[in-house]
């Protein structure tokens, strides 16, 4: 009967809501909202007390079991035959109805759970009637703040949804063939199944750190270039940060689903508020994560380190507001949809606690009013809004102020942030570099092209040196180099596995400082070895190996090199200018095909670490079969902007008390800058900038390079180091050297030198042609002469490097690296 009125009611509803007849007001709303009221409290009468649903339902057939009480009747010795065979029909008959009572009960219960289930769904449907009409009601703002009523309805509908959800979930559930107890197969397969996620789990937090390093290496080795590395190192940081919740989720939901298998339903019910929960904690991660880098804190905080704190808690206080109030209105609205669905008692909640959230952001701003009214400051310069800002100081008002002065002055400040941060960007950079120094070339004087030892200390002298390797706390870490490096090296000492490194840059770039880094590290001394210029044949490596590996001055024949190697103790081995054993041309290969044949053979028992030039690695990968045959390459670049400057003022500053003067570096006129004492700081400061940008895009980070123009930069006095623009040779030189002069320094690059008998082989040239090609270029002092073992060998100058392998590139004479 119930159903049947019911089905009628809903449809009746149903129609009238798709012909648009129901809004509030209307005499059907009123009518359906009564019978909605009237129906749910019947019905939580009904469902509160047990007894009385079961007296309802059942009937005269709840009282059952108490009627029948089993007998226990024996068979005596002096009882007749006929009395005994009575007793056993009896017991036979007994059976019968026991078994048929079992049966009953079993329909019973079946009847129960389905009055249960069918209890649920009317309530259900009650609910989803009523909470269509309110959601009309507060679309349509028609709701009355004064009615109790429906808050009081609402209340009874927990009280009752409750007790009847703990009331039924209490009832025995009867499947045929199963009881209670009974583990089936699929119990089992989800217990194994849990098992294992679990040891995997505990796996992954353990080698939490491994996991990390070996995504981030293999995805570093599918990219080259440095946005891509720098994209993917923040991207393997986030997943860094938020590592654990990701693992804990899986976990979370795999210990759900088990729970459910197996029967449990409040996990069907934990599942939501965990998962709502995890969500939480990682969004909170991911602003704490993000913000460094909306303030710049890694570049910025030594310079402005309240303004950063203050962009910070301006950036993130609204989005911590909004997201612990997330929090807590999603635990709220769970709680209610659980009961209620959709509820006057749930919009009541959530617009309160919008208004706490917004009393709590205000507090929050009146305690952190200090950096609030630091970036308020930066909204806007004009004085209404300064004059407001004033009078509003300490006053209970202020906060609003200033949620609504930095909530504006935050975006000025973080556009000034991204202006300055597309300007990093190395296209801009370069283009500020080139227009700042024709602009300072027009004011000045050149400076000369030459540099005289005497001018300097020779401790100055000899820090700024590239023949001398550097004091460890001038290092400049290269982290993506050191970390393969290590972790080649532990491949090789702790795993036993064969490890050979390949190091591939521009002469001067760092490489050998690098590898000296790490020897000091790990505390290893290392078997050095320094292929000189001529040693192009197999021979002449054989000789150079014999004397700094074993110090023999006798020759060990080229077929017992590596049985010698073997036999000797296992340790590093360090092969720097790896390019000198090669000529490009015919047949030009074998010294090198046959030294890196000797590095695989011996590499199961010494670790190599190999040095080349980016040109000469170029040629060779592609002369040379199965060249890449290292197990770990590392392609060091250039210093970034930042390490340059680093590297330079830390030489400095630890070798003389002379400060560097940089206002003779100024694009406008002095006389508007040298005002106080605080504009001169910061003019200093300008200048500074400005001629490490300069000399960063010139040299392209190359570290050899900007120590030598640094030396040509500075004007030694007895007080002070003033610092001018640098000398650059100039292009017409070039633009005027015939075409074998230009191959003739293509080829002293990319062999990082050369002999003249080696320049006559590469250029299929005489010597004596050689010859006459150098005495026109050495009127310029473009190329500089090296005596090494008596080898006489011929390198492009460090004034000229640069100059003359952007030349040769443009017109395509040279091809570095990865450009083949």
């Amino acid at each position: 009967v119930y159903q049947q009125e019911w089905l009628a009611v809903l449809k009746e509803f149903n129609y009238a809501l798709e012909d648009e007849q129901l809004y509030p007001g209307s005499q059907n709303f009123k009518r359906y909202r009564l019978q909605l009221q009237e129906r749910l409290r019947e019905t939580n009468l009904r469902v509160i007390n047990a007894e009385r649903f079961l007296n309802e339902w059942l009937g005269p057939a709840f009282e059952l079991r108490h009627e029948i009480e089993p007998l226990n009747m024996q068979v005596r010795d002096t009882d007749s035959q006929a009395i005994a065979a009575a007793i056993e029909q009896w017991r036979i008959e007994f059976k019968v109805i026991d078994i048929k009572l079992s049966k009953f009960y079993q329909e019973r219960q079946r009847f129960i759970d389905s009055l249960i289930q069918w209890e649920r769904n009317y309530r259900n449907e009650l609910l989803a009637s009523r909470s269509a009409l309110i959601n009309r009601l507060i679309d349509q703002s028609q709701y009355a703040l004064n009615n109790k009523e429906p808050v009081k309805l609402e209340l009874q509908i927990i009280q009752a949804s409750t007790l009847f959800h703990g009331w039924s979930s209490a009832q025995p559930l009867y499947a045929e063939g199963v009881t209670a107890t009974s583990i089936t197969f699929a119990d089992v397969v989800d217990s194994a199944k849990f098992l294992f996620l679990t040891a995997l789990i505990i796996l992954a937090i353990v080698r939490r750190n491994q996991v990390v390093g070996y995504l981030k290496k293999a995805i570093l080795k599918r990219f080259r270039s440095p946005t891509s590395v720098k994209v993917t190192v923040a991207a393997i940081n986030l997943i860094r940060s938020l590592y654990v919740f990701v693992v804990f989720a899986i976990f979370g939901y795999a210990v759900s689903d088990w729970f459910v298998g197996l029967g449990y339903g409040l996990a069907a019910i934990i599942r939501p508020i965990s998962t709502h929960l995890l969500l939480f904690f990682l969004l909170l991660g991911l602003i704490k994560f993000i913000t460094p880098y909306f303030s710049l804190r890694e570049s910025r905080y030594k310079k402005s380190p309240q303004e950063v704190e203050a962009i910070e808690e301006v950036v993130t206080v609204v989005p911590l507001v909004i997201l612990y109030c997330w929090l807590i209105g999603g635990f709220v609205a769970m709680f209610f949809e659980a009961f209620l669905h959709q509820s006057l008692l749930q919009f009541y909640s959530l617009n309160a606690l919008k208004a706490v959230a917004l009393v709590l952001l205000l507090a929050r701003v009146f305690y952190k009013r200090d950096d609030w009214r630091l970036i308020n400051d930066k909204a806007t310069h004009s004085t209404w809004w300064r004059k407001i800002t004033d009078a509003s100081k300490y006053k209970f008002w202020e906060p609003v102020v200033l949620l609504a002065g930095a909530g504006i002055g935050v975006y000025r400040v973080m556009w000034s942030i991204f202006v300055d941060r597309i300007t990093e960007l190395e296209v801009a950079r370069s283009f500020q570099a080139v227009v700042s120094r024709a602009i300072l070339n027009r004011k000045y004087k050149r400076s000369t092209t030459r540099i005289n030892a005497s001018w300097f200390p020779d401790e100055y002298w000899q820090a700024f040196s590239y023949t001398r390797g550097a004091l460890p706390e001038w290092y400049v870490a290269r982290q993506e180099a050191e970390e393969t490096l290590n972790a080649a090296y532990d491949q090789w000492h702790n795993d036993q596995k064969k490890s050979r490194v390949l190091i591939i840059g521009d002469r001067g770039i760092g490489k050998s400082e690098i590898i000296a880094n790490f020897l000091r590290k790990k505390l290893l001394t290392p078997k050095q070895v320094h292929l000189g210029t001529g040693d192009t044949s197999i021979e002449a490596v054989c000789q150079r190996l014999s004397q700094e590996l074993f110090k023999q001055k006798s020759l060990v024949r080229s077929d017992a090199m590596v049985d010698t190697l073997m036999a000797m103790d296992a340790q590093v081995i360090c092969l720097e200018n790896f390019e000198n054993a090669m000529l490009r041309k015919v047949g030009g290969f074998t010294a090198m095909t046959w030294l890196l044949d000797v590095i695989i053979a011996t590499s199961n028992n010494h670790f190599w670490i190999v040095t080349c030039t980016s040109f000469a690695w170029s040629i060779a990968k592609q002369a040379i079969p199965g060249s890449n045959s290292f197990t770990h390459d590392i392609w060091v670049q250039g210093m970034s902007e930042e390490q340059l400057t680093e590297m330079i003022l830390t030489r400095h500053n630890d070798t003389s008390k002379k400060k560097p003067d940089f206002t003779q570096l100024n694009l406008k006129e002095s006389s508007k800058w040298h005002k106080s004492h605080l504009d001169k700081i910061d003019l200093q400061e300008r200048n500074r900038d400005l001629y490490f940008r300069i000399l960063w895009d010139y040299t392209k980070g190359n570290p050899r390079q900007a120590l030598y123009y640094w030396k040509a930069s500075l004007s030694w006095g007895e007080f002070s180091s003033t610092v001018r623009l640098f000398d650059v040779p100039e292009q017409w030189v070039l633009e005027n050297l015939s075409d074998h002069i230009l191959m003739l320094l293509a080829a002293l690059i990319e062999h990082n030198g050369l002999t003249i008998a080696g320049l006559a082989e590469v250029m299929s040239a005489d010597a004596a042609l050689i010859r006459r090609h150098m005495e026109e270029i050495y009127a310029f002092d473009i190329v500089f002469v090296t005596d090494m073992d008596g080898q006489v060998g011929y390198h492009v100058e460090s004034f000229w490097a640069r100059a003359v392998e952007n030349y040769l590139l443009k017109r395509q004479f040279l091809f570095r690296g990865e450009e083949v």
